[in-house]
C-alpha cells in the first residue's frame, strides 16, 4: 500500500527535534557488542543486511550463557560510561529537553 511508507511527519507525527551532536552515545548491550564482533565474520560479507542481521539475532539465541559473560561485562561497563557521561552533559541551547515532571504524590 502507498500510504505504508510515508515518513512519520506527513503522517502527522511532527516534526523529530534534531540531535545534539555532542549528546552522550547511547549504551550498548551484551548483544550488541557480541554482534559487532560477528559481523566481522568473512562469511557475512556477500549477505545482504537483513540476511545477515536475521542470521546473527539467531545465532544470539543458540549462544551458552557462559560464553555470553564477556559481552555482558562489556556491556556492564559501557553502560557505567554512559552514565557517567550523561552526568556530565550540558544539553546545548535550544536542544535541551523539556524539564522532568514533578513525581505525584497523594
Amino acid at each position: 500500500s502507498a500510504g505504508a511508507a510515508a515518513p512519520a511527519a506527513a503522517a502527522g507525527g511532527g516534526k523529530r527535534r534534531k540531535k545534539d551532536p555532542d549528546a552522550p552515545a547511547g549504551k550498548k548491550s551484551a548483544y550488541c557488542f557480541w554482534a559487532i564482533d560477528q559481523r566481522k565474520a568473512p562469511e557475512y560479507a556477500s549477505m545482504s543486511f537483513g540476511e545477515r542481521e536475521k542470521l546473527i539475532a539467531a545465532r544470539w539465541k543458540t549462544v551458552a550463557e557462559g560464553d555470553k559473560t564477556p559481552f555482558h561485562e562489556l556491556a556492564k561497563k559501557d553502560s557505567a560510561r554512559h552514565a557517567d557521561e550523561i552526568q556530565r552533559y550540558t544539553p546545548a541551547m535550544g536542544g535541551a529537553a523539556p524539564p522532568a515532571k514533578a513525581p505525584v504524590t497523594k
